[in-house]
């Protein structure tokens, strides 16, 4: 439990991920009793399986045990290696009360399994997305963290990633050798250096699976 706890403290960013099951997303379509029409992507956690042929309208509300939902007008999807990775910004976010709605119709559904899949960046981190593949290199120190890695990304070749992360790494390794004792200073080095990162146009996340 103390990894997780200095990993996650370090990245707000994973927005969603818990170990509760796998993970859902919705792409929804909600009309309500005025027959405004509102589309969006809603992301849920759960071990109960999904029926898309039953869970609409009052049954979706019955399934996900919620009143209101944050759904996301828009996401960007990038792909490194066997790993798809959803981002968004709060620009795109909103609030909705489903018992406003009448009707609830789920047009997309992907099952994406116990992983933090969804991200939502800064304005300026997700402006740094590009339709073609980032450079990216996956870092993974088990003292730190069992079951969480960084990734760091970057669409300009420019960048420097692999330096950066040869560096990064090289902390980890030492901050890991006793990171209950080095979570303070772990903590200010991990900020600084996002910080550091994202000046060279390098975005880094932290992506978890369950224990």
């Amino acid at each position: 439990m103390r990894v997780l706890i200095v990993i996650f403290l370090f990245l707000s960013s994973a927005s969603s991920f818990a170990d509760a099951g796998n993970g859902h997303r919705f792409y929804l379509e909600l009309i309500s009793k005025n027959s405004d029409t509102i589309n969006g992507y809603f992301y849920h956690y759960s071990y109960e399986d999904y029926n898309q042929y039953n869970h609409f309208d009052e049954a979706f509300k019955s399934y996900i045990k919620k009143d209101s939902i944050n759904i996301y007008s828009f996401i960007s999807t990038v792909s490194i290696g066997n790993k798809n990775i959803d981002f968004t910004t709060q620009d795109y976010e909103m609030t909705v009360s489903l018992d406003d709605f009448d009707s609830i119709r789920i047009r997309e559904f992907l099952n994406f399994g116990p992983v933090n899949r969804f991200y939502k960046l800064t304005q300026f981190e997700f402006d740094l997305i590009q339709l073609n593949p980032p450079i990216s290199l996956e870092l993974y120190n088990e003292k730190v963290a069992e079951n969480c890695s960084f990734i760091l990304m970057s669409w300009d070749k420019n960048s420097e990633v692999s330096k950066n992360a040869n560096e990064l790494n090289r902390r980890l390794e030492i901050y890991g050798e006793d990171i209950q004792k080095n979570q303070i200073e772990f903590h200010k080095y991990l900020d600084l250096k996002k910080a550091e990162l994202l000046d060279n146009k390098i975005l880094i996340i932290n992506y978890c699976v369950p224990l």
